[in-house]
Parts: structure tokens; C-alpha cells; sequence
């Protein structure tokens, strides 16, 4: 959960509570949106950050949305309801067995649910990750595996079931799904595979290479990507990219990344049969006085 203060807001309330290990934070967002496409939507909610046992982080997250103009749309393209009523239920975890800087397994996940008071719908969300540290090994390599699932709407029920990605954003670290493929199909109906490395070939330089598999998790995809709008398969694409972060001195702060992506069978074929590749490229430099 992140709750920290950004310039996207035109206002954002927040009360963060502090006991040892544990933190509580209740926040009132009304995000800062371009006027020709603002949705008038606010968000408030309660965050609970704890640890019940050693080296197990827990956090517990409540969501909702007072008041959003915010369409969500029906397979067939009908309002099925509004953002209006959302209520968001997010559960998550990290656990390392053997303590952070120790050598071997690490885990963690998170589920969460949307409903709404105004409407039927029950979208879900979630991934499960595992990996390896080596932290004594040359470049203190970790690798990892996650898996992460986003509903789609099956055209087959009346309860409206696509998850609203609300105000996703981060790196693919987190809770995104890819550097380029994000911004194809957002964290909404779609599955994603990915395989993560960690380096660390000078104490002031991270590594992070990651390789992707996305898939779609319903073929109707009205309310997303319109060009996807309808796909004839689930195989979206791949992606190979690798994010480096330099970390010059406690003034300067340096990252930037190169990514690849391949479209799949489904995104060509909702293309016309042919999609080429594309590649992107990112550096961003911070100066904090």
C-alpha cells in the first residue's frame, strides 16, 4: 500500500499511526485528473501494515470510492454500472524464513477483492511470488518467480467481473505488470508470468532484469484497450527489459530502463495479422536538496 503524498493530487488527507511495528493510516484522495477526462472521483480508506511473527510482514487495506462518474461497460458496450459505491478488500504478505540478508527462500502475495454497492460485481486480483537469495555470492544475486491474475469479464455472467486497475502505478516490481505491456492493457483482465533477477555489482547499483508472458484472462475485453476491444485468443505478448538503479551519493538519484516487448497471436490478430515489436527506453534523474 502507498500512501505517501504525491503532486497527482489536488488533495490528499492522511493520519499515519506508529506503534514499534505497526502502522495504521487512514487517507482521503481526490486525484489530480486532466479536466477533459476527470471522472470526479475520490477514494478514502483505512491501511494496516504489521508484523505477527518474525520476518512476516502483513497488511490489510480497505478502499472505497464516495463518489465517481466513472463508467465500467457491459459486454455488449452498455454502462453496467458506475465507480460510484466501489469497495476495495486487499490482503498481502512478505515472509523470509531466514531473516532479510540472510541467504535462501522468500515469499509473498496478495489477493484483493472489489465489490460495489451499487451494482453487482466481483472482480478479483492477485499474485504469488517466490524466490532465492544469494546475498554472499558475487553481485548478491536474488531470482524470482510471480505469478499474477487480474479478472476479466465473462460475457457469460450478469455480475460484473473486470478489475478496475483505480490508480495502478509503480514499476513492474510492484503491483504493474511490465514496463511496455502496461501500458497496453493496464493491470485489468490479464494473466502475467515473470522472472526476476537481482545484481548488485557495486554497493550504489542495482540490476534488475525480468523476462514476461502475458496472457488474457476472457476474450471480451470491452472497456479496455479498444483496439483489443475483442480478441480471438488469450496470448498477448512477452517482454524482456532491464531497469538499472544508481544510487550516486544522498542527493542524486539516477534509473532508467530499456525494454522489449512481442506482441502474441491474440494482439496480432485483433491488429490485423501483423504487429511488429517495439522497444522503449527510460531515464529519469532525481535532485532532492
Amino acid at each position: 500500500m502507498q500512501a505517501n503524498a504525491r503532486w497527482s493530487a489536488d488533495l490528499l488527507a492522511l493520519a499515519q499511526f506508529r506503534y514499534n511495528t505497526t502502522k495504521l493510516e487512514f487517507f482521503y484522495l481526490d486525484p489530480d485528473e486532466l479536466p477533459v477526462v476527470d471522472s470526479k472521483t475520490t477514494y478514502a480508506g483505512v491501511n494496516l501494515e504489521f508484523q505477527p511473527a518474525a520476518n512476516l510482514n502483513v497488511g490489510l487495506s480497505y478502499v472505497t470510492a464516495p463518489e465517481s462518474n466513472f463508467n465500467y461497460f457491459s459486454p455488449v458496450g452498455a454502462i453496467a454500472g458506475t465507480r460510484d459505491g466501489l469497495q476495495v478488500y486487499d490482503a498481502r504478505f512478505t515472509y523470509t524464513p531466514n531473516g532479510a540478508g540472510a541467504p535462501g527462500f522468500f515469499f509473498g502475495g496478495e489477493y484483493a477483492i472489489q465489490r460495489n454497492r451499487n451494482f453487482d460485481m466481483d472482480a478479483r486480483a492477485g499474485w504469488a511470488e517466490i524466490g532465492y537469495s544469494f546475498p554472499q555470492a558475487r553481485w548478491s544475486p536474488t531470482i524470482s518467480y510471480r505469478y499474477a491474475h487480474f479478472t476479466g469479464d465473462d460475457p457469460n455472467t450478469a455480475t460484473y467481473e473486470r478489475w478496475d486497475p483505480m490508480l495502478s502505478g509503480g514499476t513492474g516490481e510492484q503491483w504493474v505488470q511490465g514496463a511496455n505491456h502496461f501500458k497496453v492493457v493496464q493491470d485489468s483482465n490479464v494473466i502475467a508470468h515473470r522472472i526476476q533477477a537481482r545484481f548488485r555489482p557495486h554497493p550504489k547499483f542495482e540490476l534488475v532484469p525480468q523476462l514476461w508472458a502475458f496472457y488474457a484472462d476472457e476474450t471480451n475485453n470491452i472497456g479496455g484497450n479498444p483496439a483489443l476491444s475483442t480478441l480471438s485468443g488469450t496470448e498477448y505478448g512477452f517482454e524482456a527489459n532491464v531497469t538499472g538503479k544508481w544510487f550516486v551519493n544522498r542527493n542524486v538519484y539516477v534509473h532508467g530502463h530499456v525494454a522489449y516487448t512481442w506482441p502474441g497471436s491474440a494482439t496480432k490478430a485483433a491488429l490485423g495479422g501483423n504487429a511488429d515489436g517495439w522497444l522503449s527506453t527510460m531515464l529519469f534523474v532525481r535532485y532532492a536538496f
